[in-house]
């Protein structure tokens, strides 16, 4: 017999507000938050050799029974803010920010700040660019970079915890009776917080033919910082093994080109898309 119940309370609280200047420029603001908690617990019991095999009830069982229960919680909650803005459709920006806490971690390393922000140039708006606009119907250069935070590494891993060894494994008696034995307390560092993903990307994308064929080219670069990992090796007398520590680091860089093509033949719309890229970790 399992019994589980798991809660979960979710809250998203955002406004937005835009307005423009002159008639060319234009912005877009937008602030919000929001929290996830989420609480669980148990409990099964188990008991061998049941009496009737149609009458599947613990009490009408006769060999050795078992119980177990577990619990816990979890929780997130962060602030975040957007601010667009473009110059007559050629300037673009972007600026982000979120400002995140985790159950995760302890005390003095729940919170973190995450910024972003993203740029682009519409060239193809520009007067120089009118002789060449019925070549390249639309043209934009784009750059972009950020950070978010990534706060699955675990529940409790800042704790440092004991656990019993199993009676199969334990070997010393009091009497008659094997005594209770229990591992060495994890090893736990001193300071434990978000892992931080960086991403980098630079971009061209063109038209030809009103849109027909479209062309765009990507270098990029993606970075895991403060990744948790054993930080140092130990030796055995130690009797524990290594605490994670934020200690990793991963890296990956590479680029990408597509070709798109779309044309209507009468009542058919025809397409072909072409991808090619490569990365190294």
């Amino acid at each position: 017999r399992t019994n589980d119940k798991y809660n979960t309370y979710t809250v998203n609280v955002y406004g937005n507000y835009n307005f423009s200047l002159n008639n060319a420029h234009n912005f877009n603001v937008m602030l919000g938050g929001n929290a996830e908690g989420i609480s669980y617990e148990g409990f099964s019991g188990e008991r061998m050799q049941l009496i009737n095999q149609q009458l599947p009830e613990l009490n009408l069982a006769t060999g050795s029974q078992y119980a177990s229960s577990w619990a816990g919680h979890s929780g997130t909650a962060g602030y975040f803010g957007r601010i667009n803005y473009d110059y007559k459709g050629i300037y673009l920006l972007e600026l982000n920010g979120r400002y995140d806490g985790s159950s995760s971690f302890p005390a003095g390393d729940k919170w973190a700040f995450f910024p972003s922000m993203s740029a682009g140039y519409r060239f193809s708006e520009e007067a120089y660019f009118a002789p060449l606009k019925d070549i390249v119907n639309n043209g934009k250069l784009r750059f972009s970079f950020g950070e978010i935070g990534n706060d699955a590494v675990g529940q409790y891993m800042f704790l440092s915890t004991i656990e019993k060894i199993s009676d199969s494994s334990v070997h010393w008696l009091n009497g008659s009776n094997k005594v209770n034995q229990f591992d060495m307390p994890t090893l736990v560092s001193s300071s434990l917080t978000w892992e931080r993903i960086r991403t980098m990307d630079i971009g061209l994308d063109l038209g030809f033919m009103n849109n027909s064929l479209t062309v765009g080219f990507d270098w990029f670069q993606r970075e895991n910082r403060d990744m948790l990992a054993p930080a140092k090796v130990l030796p055995d007398v130690v009797g524990a093994s290594a605490p994670y520590e934020n200690a990793g680091t991963l890296r990956t860089r590479g680029w990408e080109l597509s070709l798109n093509w779309n044309h209507r033949f009468g009542e058919f719309d025809v397409y072909a898309n072409f991808n090619i890229g490569d990365a190294k970790t």
